[in-house]
């Protein structure tokens, strides 16, 4: 039994690590703790628009990265309790779950953090407009 708890312990706890980095980075990002121009963070094309977009994007990941952080918790305490009272190899392969849930779980924490990026990316180009439409209006009157 104690051969199978480390095989599938390891992997697991390993899992969770990886979903935490991820889960703090996004929210550093997202209170303005880390620059766009950085190494880490959600890179993608919308949230490196600009700073309001990388900031913004961050955020709004936020939620979804602390989800993703947490299920990947449970499913790896669930498989290392599976590790301590199933004694079967199969059990090792199980081990590795945890980082499926982390990898899928990700595309929604990207996805989010890409909706509103580009929103805000979007507000950003408006403003310059709107500010431009009002002083013609007042040169008009």
């Amino acid at each position: 039994m104690g051969d199978n708890l480390a095989a599938v312990a390891f992997p697991a706890i390993m899992a969770v690590v990886v979903a935490v980095v991820v889960s703090s980075v996004t929210k550093a990002a997202g209170r303005g703790d880390l620059p766009r121009d950085g190494a880490v963070g959600i890179r993608t094309k919308a949230t490196k628009l600009s700073d309001a977009a990388w900031t913004a994007g961050h955020r709004a990941a936020v939620p979804r990265a602390r989800t993703v952080s947490l299920l990947t918790s449970a499913v790896a305490l669930v498989i290392i309790v599976l590790g301590m009272v199933v004694d079967a190899t199969w059990v090792m392969a199980v081990g590795i779950v945890p980082f499926g849930v982390v990898i899928i779980g990700i595309i929604p924490v990207v996805q989010t953090a890409n909706a509103a990026a580009r929103e805000a990316h979007a507000a950003e180009q408006a403003r310059p407009a709107k500010k431009k439409q009002k002083k013609q209006q007042k040169k008009r009157r």
